[in-house]
């Protein structure tokens, strides 16, 4: 009996190994046959955002919970992704989310989708229904959030309107698209 459960073991080994080298073996045929133009293709549908500077016009500090005046961040570093759902001859719609740290100094998940009208092939602009969670927009919060892009081929430079919370100061915050692709519709 032991003799025979051993084998069996062997055995099961054996072909798991071969599915093993199946898989291998299929995912480098296939990576082999992908043509370059269909991984060009899912490259231009993404774009990676980094994040940025933000102009508070109204004032320039705040009071944190415990009543201590404060100054707001201008430099507000982070990153997310930008995937491009339809790019036609006027229209843009993509679905953007990342993170960063707020003026406030609290971090913001965010995500959402964005519509934006082309005035040019380089000038555009519409609105956004994005999700913020920080609690610095008393999130989770969903906004309308305003949007003007210039394209420069590779990059785009993007301002977002913040509108202010209570008695927060509205802001105007700036980031980068970096576009993986090669297309500047």
């Amino acid at each position: 009996m032991r003799l025979r459960v051993s084998a069996l073991q062997r055995g099961s080994q054996q072909i798991m190994r071969a599915e093993k080298r199946w898989c291998v073996g299929l995912s480098v045929i296939v990576l082999l046959v992908l043509p370059a133009s269909a991984l060009a293709q899912v490259q231009e549908r993404f774009g990676i955002l980094v994040f940025g500077a933000s102009y508070h016009y109204q004032f320039r500090t705040y009071e944190d919970e415990s009543g201590t005046t404060k100054k707001y961040e201008q430099w507000n570093y982070g990153a997310g992704l930008e995937f491009v759902i339809h790019d036609g001859h006027r229209n843009l719609f993509t679905v953007d989310g990342g993170a960063y740290r707020d003026s406030k100094d609290n971090a913001n998940v965010f995500g959402g989708p964005l519509w934006r009208f082309k005035f040019t092939n380089r000038l555009s602009a519409g609105i956004g229904l994005t999700l913020l969670t920080s609690p610095t927009y008393e999130g989770p919060t969903i906004v309308p959030l305003p949007v003007v892009t210039y394209r420069l081929n590779r990059v785009s430079i993007n301002a977002v309107w913040l509108p202010s919370g209570g008695s927060d100061s509205s802001a105007i915050g700036f980031f980068a698209t970096l576009h993986l692709g090669n297309r500047a519709k």
